[in-house]
Order: C-alpha cells, then structure tokens, then sequence
C-alpha cells in the first residue's frame, strides 16, 4: 500500500489480516515520511504485535531505516535483523542484499 494515497482504515484492515508486515521510507530531514510515522503510531495505538520486516533508502545519512526500526518497535512490531536501508541508487551487490533481506521476511 501507498500510505500517502491510501485509506489507512484500509490498511489497517489488512494488517490486522496479516501474520507479517513490511514496512518502507525513505530518510527525509533525518527522519522518515509522515504519512508512514502516523500509520506507526496507528498501529501503537492498537497494539498490534506483528512481526515483520523494515526497509528504507537514503542519500546521506541513513536515519530514516534507523527511525522507522525504532517507531515500530515500539508499537510492538517485532523487526526481523533490524531493517534494510539502501542508497537511492543501489550497485548489484545493495539490490542482491535487499533480495536476501526479503527471504529472510518470507520465511519468518
């Protein structure tokens, strides 16, 4: 789901479906999307307890992954290996990683 053009009731419906979720932003002034770090507080708010993935990209800094892991933690999202955050542009070696990462949350 795009949380920026989707209905978070629907979403959350969906989560509540879901044994694992993944959940992604990009690093934005240090941090991440608003419409992601509202959709996490939602989710705190219902304390939910999934398990799941975290992934994000980034220019720079990187906080943005670093940010979301520790939001959804504390909502009672359990991460699976801390998260995966890549460059914008990522070599072969950063997409087969991301792909390995995605195993990993698969098989959970």
């Amino acid at each position: 789901f795009n949380l920026s053009k989707s209905d978070h009731n629907d979403v959350i419906t969906e989560v509540f479906k879901s044994k694992t979720i993944v959940l992604g932003s990009l690093t934005v002034c240090n941090g991440i999307l608003d419409k992601v770090e509202g959709f996490v507080h939602l989710m705190k708010g219902l304390n939910l307890e999934k398990e799941g993935g975290i992934f994000g990209c980034y220019g720079w800094s990187g906080e943005g992954t670093k940010t979301l892991n520790e939001l959804s933690a504390n909502a009672g999202f359990e991460v699976i290996d801390e998260g995966s955050g890549r460059l914008w542009n990522p070599n072969e070696e950063s997409q087969q990683v991301a792909v390995e990462y995605g195993k990993k949350i698969a098989k959970a």
